[in-house]
């Protein structure tokens, strides 16, 4: 029988994680048994120790935060859309889906904008776009 692992390992865990990952990095999340439906999601602050006991991050795509023993890097292939597998280039419209990460806007034209804590889709919402080269525009095509 395995001891459980010291605060200090516990730390030491959060430090780790936060120096081999960013806010922003790709990942797998997996709510119940490691391996069995994965959630792809998104790293949104740095790893901390729960209630000082458990270290874990906060994700987009995830509601709650996860345990880092349930977390397993993603790779994403920069510069290539997720739908379509087609290399987008610098003036391509983008939009960034929660799951796939940016892909081109017509291919992801329909698909609805949802609350990412409920799931439910958000009314008379537009899904944010962007050229690839070029800053982020509102869904009319206004630069923010």
């Amino acid at each position: 029988m395995s001891r459980p692992p010291s605060l200090a390992e516990r730390q030491r865990a959060v430090a780790d994680f936060n120096t081999r990952h960013a806010v922003g990095d790709a990942f797998w999340a997996y709510k119940g048994l490691r391996g069995e439906n994965p959630i792809a999601c998104v790293l949104r602050t740095p790893a901390e120790l729960l209630s000082g006991h458990t270290p874990v991050a906060w994700l987009d795509g995830v509601s709650g935060c996860i345990a880092l023993t349930h977390l397993e890097p993603r790779l994403v292939a920069e510069g290539h859309c997720d739908v379509c597998s087609q290399p987008i280039k610098g003036p391509d419209l983008c939009a960034t889906d929660v799951d796939m990460g940016p892909c081109h806007a017509a291919c992801l034209e329909g698909s609805p904008v949802v609350d990412l804590d409920t799931g439910e889709p958000l009314p008379e919402s537009a899904a944010r776009t962007y050229r690839w080269d070029s800053l982020p525009e509102t869904g009319d095509g206004a630069a923010t």
